[in-house]
């Protein structure tokens, strides 16, 4: 349907058409929910991104914390280590010197045929059997183990006359009190 108008110019009436308002608007109002789709996707991917970011950032804190945890552990087990050994060490008795005191101080003519150790609440009791070619000799032995560190008493307990190959020969028994490790 077309309009014609046939009327002077002067006389003709002008009306703004109003459809084109309503398309202008129309228009306007599509591109700016398009605009504001796209945007709120756009936000939607990007905080989807970091979301994935974060969370693989707590999953990696999550393998440190374990390992964090897991050497704590291991450390607590080490100090607990070493406090057993630090107390095994404390009451540790140092053969090795005070067997190399005990031979350096044995005098020429006494041997020893045997050490027995024993502990009490005191301390050690050390039992040491031999055989020496004089009395003289098991003395003096015997006043050689009481400057001996550590020693606090020395006695001697037996002393018998024997005989090997025809040569006569004491032997004895003599008890040495050391400090040392003491039990409960």
């Amino acid at each position: 349907m077309l309009k014609i108008n046939l009327l002077p110019l002067e006389r003709q009436k002008t009306e703004f058409p109003m459809w084109k308002v309503y398309r202008a608007g129309s228009y306007l109002f599509l591109v700016l929910a398009l605009l504001t789709w796209a945007y709120n996707l756009g936000m939607y991917k990007y905080l989807n991104y970091q979301t994935g970011k974060v969370d693989k950032q707590i999953t990696e804190m999550a393998v440190w914390q374990e390992r964090y945890d897991k050497a704590q552990a291991q450390n607590a087990d080490i100090a607990n280590r070493e406090g057993i050994i630090n107390k095994l060490n404390k009451d540790r008795i140092s053969w090795g010197h005070f067997l190399a005191e005990m031979g350096n101080i044995t005098p020429s003519g006494c041997w020893l045929d045997n050490v027995r150790q024993t502990t009490s609440k005191e301390g050690d009791v050390l039992v040491i059997k031999g055989g020496a070619r004089t009395m003289d000799n098991v003395l003096e032995y015997s006043g050689s183990l009481q400057g001996l560190p550590n020693v606090t008493a020395v006695m001697l307990q037996e002393t018998t006359q024997a005989e090997k190959n025809k040569i006569k020969y004491v032997q004895f028994t003599i008890q040495v009190q050391r400090k040392g490790v003491a039990h409960k």
